[in-house]
């Protein structure tokens, strides 16, 4: 099953931007990962082994896609 963003855009986007444009900030990020990524079963050292990580969820459930996106967005 490939890997596609339902739900959650505007996060990804902001720390993209975050991690070109104000750099400082996106550390502030990674230092928090670091320190959640035990929680998840994570080893923190995992974090620095990608360039621009950021925790996301997968959904495993068997849903409509179309739907639970809907779903997800309404305010």
């Amino acid at each position: 099953m490939p890997l596609v963003v339902e739900s959650g855009n505007g996060r990804v986007m902001a720390l993209l931007l975050a991690y070109d444009d104000v750099p400082d900030r996106y550390e502030i990020y990674r230092k928090a990962l670091r320190q959640v990524a035990p929680s998840f079963g994570l080893d923190s050292a995992d974090v620095d082994k990608y360039e621009i990580p950021m925790l996301v969820r997968v959904r495993l459930t068997k849903v409509s896609r179309k739907d639970f996106a809907q779903e997800a967005n309404i305010p």
